[in-house]
């Protein structure tokens, strides 16, 4: 039985964040990536041409995913992952 292909979306493109991209990328599950930088997002948009940026988080929640990873300064993960677990998504905290 083949397995479906899992939409993973990644939270913040710093120190992990871009690590976590690279990671995600080559595994090739990257559906997303979100940071309210657009200069960064615009950095990497030549990295990762398949991949959706998006720097506004109610269009980000639009976007189906199985999963996301979070990589954001720590005082913003109770914030973020309760809105995933609340929309029933699997959260990986960096």
């Amino acid at each position: 039985m083949k397995k479906n292909k899992l939409n993973i979306a990644l939270i913040g493109m710093g120190y992990w964040g871009k690590n976590i991209a690279r990671n995600l990328y080559e595994m090739g599950i990257l559906k997303v990536i979100f940071d309210e930088n657009l200069k960064v997002l615009n950095t990497y948009k030549k990295h990762y041409p398949e991949v959706i940026f998006v720097n506004n988080l109610n269009k980000f929640l639009e976007i189906s995913i199985d999963a996301v990873f979070i990589a954001t300064p720590a005082e913003t993960h109770g914030k973020l992952v309760k809105i995933f677990l609340e929309n029933n998504k699997h959260v990986f905290v960096e």
